[in-house]
């Protein structure tokens, strides 16, 4: 047997490749449909800047027939079932690395997060169409008197952009709201009465300079007349002030066709949580 120092020589070319090991995979679980107890998932196994590597899975408890060697692994799981780890094994010719999850934590997490997704869902649902509800009924409140004929006062002759002879007024609780103004016809007018619900809350009488407001308890301190344009001024609204309002003008010129404005007031409110909000009288 000899023995020393031998020299190859080799004239055939040969392929050295260096090899980085396998980082920290990441182990993502999709679920895919949900079903009474059953739950079908999708296992996601990836690493950043990998080469060629081997997939292996592995599941405790009661394992699926065919985990395959694919990057993606699909499982049924009863919910009912006990906690169910499966394994993502990542290797190559230098390292391994591993990641895991349970999967039927994973399944009850998602039910959980569905389930307040339909509530969330469901009251929002919920407060549009009451919204819309409330909306619908303010507005055929305002605007359902506008079907029939129109009043007798031709709606020019007084100034005013009227449907029908019905005008839907708009106002906040707290603040001040006047109805529209009849200064066009002022020097034509002889009195001027306001109806809340069919009961007599003002009354002027500009050529005498007569202005009575004090009618009712509940609008008292709170009506202003202006001499001027003979509007009528609601101060400090208040939510039992929504409701139909009618204006008759008895006119100098015409005095056996008294003219007539209906209109609806809205008042809104604010809560404690600063929501709108409308009470419609009854």
């Amino acid at each position: 047997m000899e023995r020393g120092t031998f020299l190859l020589f080799v004239s055939t070319c040969f392929l050295c490749r260096a090899q980085d090991p396998v980082g920290q995979p990441h182990l993502e679980a999709r679920i895919l449909q949900q079903e009474q107890s059953w739950c079908n998932l999708s296992l996601h196994c990836t690493v950043p800047n990998t080469g060629n590597v081997s997939y292996n899975w592995s599941c405790t408890g009661d394992p699926p027939a065919a985990l395959g060697h694919q990057p993606r692994l699909q499982l049924q799981v009863r919910g009912d079932t006990d906690p169910t780890v499966c394994c993502c094994n990542m290797s190559n010719l230098v390292s391994w690395s591993m990641a895991s999850t349970d999967v039927v934590a994973a399944c009850h997490s998602a039910a959980s997060a569905g389930s307040w997704l339909y509530c969330g869902v469901k009251g929002l649902l919920s407060l549009l169409v009451l919204g819309s509800l409330v909306t619908a009924v303010a507005v055929t409140h305002g605007l359902i008197w506008c079907r029939g004929p129109p009043s007798r006062g031709a709606p020019t002759s007084a100034g005013l952009s009227l449907c029908c002879g019905t005008k839907l007024l708009k106002g906040l609780v707290g603040q001040s709201l006047s109805f529209p103004a009849l200064h066009l016809m002022s020097a034509d007018v002889a009195r001027v009465t306001w109806r809340s619900r069919g009961t007599h809350i003002a009354e002027a009488k500009p050529r005498e300079k007569i202005f009575t407001i004090d009618y009712l308890p509940d609008f008292r301190g709170r009506l202003l007349i202006h001499p001027t344009n003979l509007s009528l001024e609601i101060r400090r609204l208040n939510l039992a002030d929504s409701g139909r309002y009618k204006v008759v003008v008895d006119t100098l010129s015409d005095p056996t066709n008294p003219k007539t404005f209906h209109y609806f007031l809205l008042v809104h409110g604010y809560g404690t949580l600063r929501r709108p909000y409308v009470l419609l009288p009854l």
